[in-house]
């Protein structure tokens, strides 16, 4: 197996991984600022600066490029787990703190999108029971891991003896709330370091048994 995805790709297949990734990236953009249903797909081609024509050679439509925008937040939330903080495993205060990194890093870069797209999938009925049914196995697994960083933090007693399903929801609930705050406050926001000194000294402190 090929630890390098890319290799054996050909030029063209890289082209097009990156004509695609463009457009994706396009959408998000595009979904965000208009919401789902004023975004079209005109928009979202003069966006990416492709003709339209070249952004149905990849989708079939406006539903396929808003479920491939989540699919691709989803797949590059997994893949980042897994190079950035699965490593740090056996380095549980380390591996605590790279996943609030990913985390804030993540949320902030696309809760904006998902703003918009829960709603709309909640209230889509047949489809959000689809979705509640046959969650996406790529975020069970992403999850089932994000569980264990914490349950063997609490092993070794590097947090606090809480179960880690519910630490991985106070982590995630409290990063969501900084960073909304942050975006509505009317001074200028804290850079990203300060972002993250923040949750080191607010967030990480109540969280540590023993805070060095």
């Amino acid at each position: 197996m090929n630890a390098n995805p890319e290799q054996g790709k050909t030029r063209r297949d890289r082209e097009r991984d990156n004509h695609r990734r463009e457009i994706l990236e396009a959408a998000e953009r595009v979904f965000v600022s208009k919401g789902y249903e004023a975004a079209t797909v005109e928009e979202i081609a003069r966006e990416a600066e492709f003709a339209v024509g070249t952004l149905y050679n990849f989708f079939e439509g406006k539903e396929a490029l808003f479920l491939a925008v989540a699919d691709r937040i989803l797949e590059d939330l997994a893949t980042r787990f897994d190079e950035e903080v699965a490593p740090w495993l056996h380095q549980p205060r380390e591996a605590v703190r790279r996943f609030v990194e990913l985390r804030l890093q993540e949320i902030t870069r696309h809760e904006p999108f998902f703003n918009v797209f829960h709603p709309l999938y909640c209230s889509n009925g047949q489809r959000a029971r689809e979705l509640i049914r046959q969650p996406d196995p790529r975020f069970l697994a992403y999850r089932t891991k994000a569980v264990e960083v914490f349950a063997v933090a609490v092993e070794q007693g590097v947090v606090r003896q809480v179960p880690a399903d519910e630490i991985l929801c106070i982590v995630e609930g409290s990063i969501r709330f900084f960073v909304k705050l942050w975006n509505h406050q009317r001074a200028k926001p804290p850079t990203p370091v300060e972002q993250l000194a923040i949750l080191e000294r607010s967030l990480l402190t109540l969280l540590w048994a023993d805070p060095q």
